[in-house]
């Protein structure tokens, strides 16, 4: 359809940029699209859904019409992860922009990214972040103040 109702379809195949975004458009909506059938009926559309059922037998939840009944806290996870999945290119669009606007250096976003990696290992190991952070702030606050 975007080939159809291109302005330049002889472009695509050949690394047209609005070709390689209608086809990860295309990627993604599908993915998330496989989820309706997959909850609502029990029907997966792809392999994906198809192990999402299986995770959600195996932990005594039967997706199909009575899982809005009996289980309305999965559904609205799984429906609270769709959106986060949604939003964090943008607040990781937001970090990144933040931090070259505090120090106007490439750096800034190396420090960033850092402190997301050393975040992301801290909270898959359980360790708690808040004192890690109050702990950085209160650093950085008092060399300020030095």
């Amino acid at each position: 359809m975007a080939k159809k109702s291109s302005r330049n379809p002889e472009e695509y195949g050949r690394g047209s940029e609005e070709g390689l975004a209608a086809a990860g458009a295309a990627n993604n909506a599908a993915v998330s699209g496989a989820y309706i059938p997959a909850l609502v009926f029990g029907i997966p559309g792809d392999a994906i859904t198809a192990i999402v059922i299986g995770v959600l037998f195996m932990k005594g939840v039967n997706p199909g019409p009575t899982i809005f009944l009996k289980n309305p806290s999965t559904v609205y996870g799984i429906l609270m992860a769709f959106r986060v999945a949604i939003f964090m290119p943008i607040i990781l669009v937001f970090c990144m922009v933040g931090s070259v606007a505090v120090d106007n250096t490439v750096t800034a976003v190396g420090v960033t990214l850092a402190f997301g990696v050393i975040g992301y290992f801290m909270d898959e190991t359980g360790i708690p972040i808040p004192p890690f952070v109050l702990g950085i702030v209160l650093a950085l606050w008092s060399n300020r103040t030095s």
